[in-house]
């Protein structure tokens, strides 16, 4: 039999806390450099982050929520610069108004994400698991 990969539960934790951190340590317009944050949060997240078979419906509902919020999160800090950028080009001083806009496209990206990723997670962790023989 092959050994199986331990890997860590907490990603997922640390990930997130590693996300929020970076946006709300931020001042000013999104840089590209974070993404750069973004892709190396995303890469810790798919090597280490693998969610335990649910022992109830209920539990494969929180799993794939907190799942698909936190990859929705890694997504969107990847994202920032360019539609910060998008919406006021970077040769051109931020506003108010357009800092509100960027923050309504991620918050609409995100929620997009989440949806997406809680409907491929919770129909993967619903999946019976495969029987070795």
């Amino acid at each position: 039999m092959g050994d199986r990969v331990q890997v860590d539960q907490a990603a997922l934790a640390g990930v997130a806390v590693a996300g929020i951190i970076s946006i709300s340590s931020a001042e000013g317009r999104y840089e590209p450099f974070d993404a750069v944050v973004g892709i190396v949060l995303g890469l810790l997240l798919v090597a280490f982050y693998r969610p335990k078979r649910p022992t109830s419906p209920p539990s494969s509902v929180f799993q794939s929520m907190a799942g698909a919020a936190v990859f929705g999160l890694v997504l969107c800090i990847v994202a920032a610069p360019m539609l910060d950028a998008y919406v006021a080009p970077l040769t051109h001083e931020s506003s108010q108004a357009g800092s509100t806009r960027v923050s309504w496209m991620l918050f609409n990206l995100w929620f997009c994400l989440f949806v997406v990723g809680f409907d491929l997670l919770f129909f993967t962790l619903l999946r019976p698991a495969p029987s070795s023989g």
